[in-house]
């Protein structure tokens, strides 16, 4: 799937809303740690902003595709979760340091 320039532009705001819920992601995870047994809590809500913004932006694809073509098939769900872990892939770096940079403070 071929993302259009707004395409993009829509989820890097999607990324930005995700990552901006670091802060609650540990402040969720803090007080529960030990009865979860979480070794990492950074790889925890690495995992969290990975699930939204999966969730997230495969919805707005499928929003994006039915408003063009309300016909399309939105069978093909696996070319929108390859087209959404490309685009988060590309990405890690920045959500990485957000995570680091929130969780030292």
């Amino acid at each position: 799937m071929n993302l259009t320039p707004e395409d993009k532009n829509e989820l890097e705001s999607i990324l930005q809303i995700v990552t901006n819920q670091i802060p609650n992601y540990f402040n969720l995870i803090n007080p529960s740690k030990n009865d979860w047994e979480i070794e990492n809590v950074e790889d925890c809500v690495f995992g969290m902003v990975f699930n939204s913004f999966v969730s997230k932006s495969t919805e707005y694809l499928k929003n994006m595709i039915i408003d063009k073509n309300p016909e399309s098939d939105l069978n093909s769900n696996l070319e929108y979760f390859e087209t959404t872990i490309n685009f988060f892939n590309a990405k890690i770096p920045h959500v990485k340091q957000a995570i680091v940079s929130v969780s030292k403070s």
